[in-house]
């Protein structure tokens, strides 16, 4: 009803529970698997390949996730002496949420404990904002406050040289690992507009708006030369002998840029701000080191 003593504002009496609009009861999962092995005597490989979906909790707004996997093992005699095995695996993960945080006063929390004596819209469809911050705002969040998408990709790689009974016991190695890693993670925090009775907005959500690009790639690399013989003496006295060599190396390196305060509420862009309102930095980290082992 129309507050009697301010005919700008509505007085509410709302007895929906928040939950019931933004929260699903169930939700879906589905897995993709497909796998093939096989081989010959000199040869023999396994193939895998899975792909899975899975919604979220909250039936509105952004909130999914997505992933693919590969992996590849094939082990090869290339002689009679030489082994050369391979495994690669590779996975790629993609996420979508809400740019409002679920955790602290976040949107459980607003769900559950808030009161809901506010509804969603005014009686005009336009999202209400009457109660300042409040429960109803979980929906206002969800459906037009922004989004996370993150973007998680990686390709694992071992290959291993084996050589062998050149000589009685004696057996060679030679070991070779990458690793890369890369994530993409946007951020836009949208300005959402909350009305009452009033021809402007009374609460404003996400203000000022925000936008963010963060890129983070990582590789890593590890060599190893390993050397194993094994002497027996007089079928009785038997000795191994294990030495060898490891490198390893490691870099990785991250760019963040943002803007606030864009000029457009509807397409986010680091082009869209004012100097004073851009932000940016890189970061890079590297270690490298080697060692000889002996056993």
């Amino acid at each position: 009803m129309v507050d009697p003593e301010n005919p700008n504002k509505y007085i509410m009496y709302n007895q929906r529970h928040i939950s019931e609009d933004v929260l699903r009861k169930v939700y879906f999962m589905h897995n993709h698997n497909f796998s093939a092995r096989g081989g010959s005597e000199k040869i023999r490989y396994n193939f895998s390949l899975g792909y899975q979906d899975q919604d979220g909790i909250f039936k509105i707004g952004p909130d999914q996730y997505t992933r693919w996997n590969a992996r590849i093992n094939v082990s090869a005699d290339l002689t009679k002496h030489l082994n050369l095995d391979s495994r690669i695996y590779y996975t790629d993960e993609y996420k979508k949420r809400s740019s409002s945080t679920i955790n602290g006063y976040g949107l459980f929390q607003q769900v559950y404990q808030a009161r809901t004596r506010f509804p969603i819209f005014t009686p005009e469809g336009k999202l209400f904002g009457g109660a300042g911050s409040s429960g109803n705002n979980t929906y206002a969040l969800l459906k037009e406050g922004g989004y996370v998408h993150d973007n998680f990709g990686g390709l694992n790689s071992v290959f291993t040289l084996t050589a062998k009974d050149f000589v009685k016991g004696l057996e060679f190695r030679t070991i070779y690992g990458r690793e890369d890693q890369r994530r993409d993670l946007d951020t836009f925090r949208r300005t959402v507009e909350l009305w009452d009775r009033a021809d402007t907005p009374v609460y404003l959500l996400n203000n000022p708006n925000f936008y963010e690009v963060n890129r983070r790639n990582i590789v890593t690399q590890n060599f190893q030369f390993l050397v194993d013989y094994d002497l027996t003496l007089a079928e009785k006295h038997n000795f191994h002998v294990l030495a060898g060599y490891q490198w390893e190396d490691f870099t990785r390196k991250t760019v963040v840029a943002s803007a606030s305060n864009m000029f457009t509420n509807d397409l986010p862009s680091l082009n869209f701000a004012d100097q004073e309102n851009l932000n940016n930095s890189e970061s890079v980290g590297e270690f490298a080191n080697q060692s000889l082992l002996e056993d």
